[in-house]
């Protein structure tokens, strides 16, 4: 794809974070018992320590300065002498205080929400946390009370455990794939990677699949604060369950009191997403049989379960970090009779603003405040499915057709109670809202760090159009021999043992080649692209495939993106130009694509590496629906800290494709 080229922007100049292994992980993939730091680990609980933090001197010891609200027991924020702790209830906003003069090095007085977390300088320098994760497969889960026999979990518990770490800390998590039936990776959801791109954690791109019995160690620097979550990019692995929550303690732009921790809010289905997917490929729509929060729902065919049940205090101000980590499903979001305040967006702290419901696009994360300001009681929490944008059993009673007259089945899927000891069932009545799939309001999501976006000429804009389509026909039987979803003129199709990471010489990628790439050779200002979800496209589409107005959830890795314009009609070259808005746009990690419409996106072209993008509905994902943006080529070998640094990629690939030579693996999809 052509490219823009604008004003001069300058670069962050930073230090790559090359991978300090110290001979984790060197075993073969037939010796599934690994020694870590002289203790033998089985995985079956998380383990997380500080380690030594290498950035401070013995003469000057650290200090404890921060505990964050409702933090794993012990858990504290740890960082140089120098600095103390200006976060309170009163000063969410603040997060430290330099209590020694600025020094020749330029240290900065105050870090705080208007800190440009982008700015490595200016980032906090925490301390290292290690973490053990397993993942466990054919495993049987009840979450909503129907025994899925096939999950796919970490640890032995869904969803996995909670990661945590400060603003500034290094994690250094250590997976192991205790699953004969699969190879996995793990992706850091929204987490940038800066210089860090062997650690994104998506198979065929970044890594091989992690082999049965073998150990990958991730190992890479929190500069941005919030929260997200981590999952499988191995298939469909975690629409079975692989999923978990992460936390990032910082700053917030709006003053809490308690933090009740995150609500990862999922559909569920009961065998096999891996079996569910032969619905897609057969043309149908992939169903959900349930809606899980933190790992409680009910079944709707039986109604056994459970919900999930969270305390307020009476005059307090409480946030919930909500995330949706669904495979076909987005939600409106509400709680009866509380409003709230949201106050961040995929790791974005944004201007605080007030609402009674929120739209969550698959992968969204969202942070809110709610005040504990109504009459004691039971209230229910509603994560409705948004009308278009979901997809559940069709003999369920309304078939779907979610309207005031026929509520879904577990629009009410959790509970928030002013006493804890309460063991009713909430009477409360919902907030009037709309159903409608769409983004939360443009207008709302305004990052508390600006971005001034360069103007360039519409002709050139125009150039850079991609259109998210469905085929008619079906493809070869090398590449499943269905009819992919694709971001035209290709779909992706990833190869496990040959990942775009070993690939950086390649001097011949082609858009029509299944890797999919799409070369980014610019070294500054911002890089424009136009997706379009239209019926009626101009692009020339091949072997006869057809536009369909359907809504995609559009998720970038290695980058946030400003949405220029987000529009549900036709682009037009001439006039779409006309809406676009250069200062300070809404920025986030997952867009999403309007059925009929497009949205213009932009990104700095700051941080080499092959990056995917792709719809985050997992059954378009794994049919096809995606792409890499090569940034850089020539500068990513270097930026990740030379070749030493893949050493262990290339190990992992050695393993895999062993592994698999002997225990052939079928693919079936894309592979992420």
């Amino acid at each position: 794809m052509g490219f823009l080229k604008s004003c001069l922007d300058a670069l962050l100049q930073v230090l790559a974070l090359g991978p300090q292994l110290n001979g984790v992980g060197s075993g073969a993939f037939d010796d599934p018992q690994l020694v870590f730091n002289g203790k033998h680990q089985t995985g079956k609980d998380i383990a997380q320590k500080p380690l030594e933090p290498a950035f401070i001197s013995p003469s000057s010891p650290p200090t404890t300065i921060l505990e964050p609200e409702n933090a794993s027991p012990g858990f504290k924020c740890v960082y140089p002498k120098r600095w103390k702790s200006c976060n309170t209830p009163g000063s969410r906003d603040c997060w430290l205080s330099d209590t020694e003069s600025v020094d020749e090095l330029g240290a900065y007085s105050q870090i705080d929400i208007t800190t440009d977390y982008e700015n490595v300088e200016a980032t906090p320098r925490g301390i290292t946390r290690e973490y053990w994760l397993e993942v466990n497969g054919d495993v049987t889960v009840t979450a909503d009370g129907f025994p899925k026999t096939s999950g796919k979990v970490f640890n032995h518990t869904f969803p996995g455990p909670l990661i945590e770490a400060c603003w500034g800390d290094e994690l250094v998590i250590h997976v192991k794939n205790n699953y004969a039936a699969n190879g996995t990776a793990i992706h850091w959801h929204g987490i940038r990677q800066l210089h860090t791109m062997q650690m994104d954690g998506v198979n065929g791109v970044t890594q091989c699949p992690i082999a049965f019995g073998d150990t990958f160690t991730y190992k890479f620097r929190a500069l941005q604060y919030g929260h997200t979550w981590y999952h499988s990019h191995y298939s469909l692995q975690y629409a079975d369950g692989l999923a978990g929550p992460l936390v990032i303690h910082g700053p917030s732009s709006s003053n809490w009191d308690i933090d009740l921790g995150p609500v990862l809010i999922q559909d569920y289905v009961h065998n096999s997403a891996f079996v569910r997917y032969d619905v897609e490929i057969a043309g149908r729509i992939a169903y959900a049989d349930s809606i899980v929060v933190n790992g409680a729902g009910h079944d709707p065919a039986t109604g056994t379960g459970s919900y999930f049940t969270t305390t307020f205090t009476k005059g307090k101000k409480h946030v919930l970090r909500l995330v949706n980590g669904s495979a076909g499903t987005q939600y409106v979001f509400s709680i009866d009779g509380h409003n709230f305040t949201v106050i961040e967006t995929d790791l974005v702290p944004i201007q605080p603003y007030t609402a009674t419901s929120l739209n969550i696009g698959i992968g969204q994360r969202y942070m809110i405040v709610v005040e504990a300001d109504q009459e004691p009681g039971d209230y229910w929490m509603r994560t409705h499915p948004a009308t278009g944008c979901n997809a559940f059993t069709p003999t369920l009673p309304c078939k779907g057709t979610f309207n005031a007259t026929c509520e879904p089945f577990n629009v009410t899927t959790g509970i928030i109670r002013y006493d804890a000891s309460s063991t009713a069932l909430p009477t409360s009545e919902p907030w009037p809202y709309s159903r409608t799939c769409a983004d939360e309001p443009y207008e709302s999501l305004k990052p508390i760090v600006p971005w001034v976006i360069d103007h360039h000429p519409i002709n050139e804009i125009s150039e850079n159009r991609f259109a998210a389509v469905h085929q008619t026909v079906n493809s070869s039987a090398a590449t499943g021999g269905y009819a992919h979803w694709e971001l035209t003129p290709d779909f992706l199709w990833l190869d496990f043992g040959n990942p775009t990471i070993l690939n950086l010489d390649n001097a011949t990628y082609e858009r029509n080649s299944n890797f999919h790439i799409v070369a980014d050779d610019f070294r500054e200002g911002y890089v424009f692209m136009i997706l379009e979800a239209s019926a009626k496209t101009s692009l020339p589409l091949p072997n006869g495939t057809l536009a369909l107005a359907v809504t995609h959830p559009l998720h970038w890795h290695g980058m946030d993106v400003v949405v220029l314009s987000q529009q549900n009609t036709t682009f037009d070259p001439v006039t779409s130009y006309q809406t676009f808005n250069f200062v300070n746009p809404p920025r986030r990690d997952v867009v999403l694509l309007p059925a009929g419409g497009y949205v213009a996106i932009a990104f700095k072209p700051d941080n080499p590496g092959a990056w995917l993008m792709h719809c985050h509905i997992a059954w378009h994902a794994s049919a096809g629906l995606g792409l890499q943006v090569l940034e850089r080529q020539d500068e990513v070998l270097r930026s990740l800290g030379g070749s030493k640094a893949l050493a262990e990629t290339k190990r992992v690939c050695r393993n895999w494709n062993r592994y698999n030579g002997v225990h052939p693996v079928d693919q079936d999809d894309s592979g992420i």
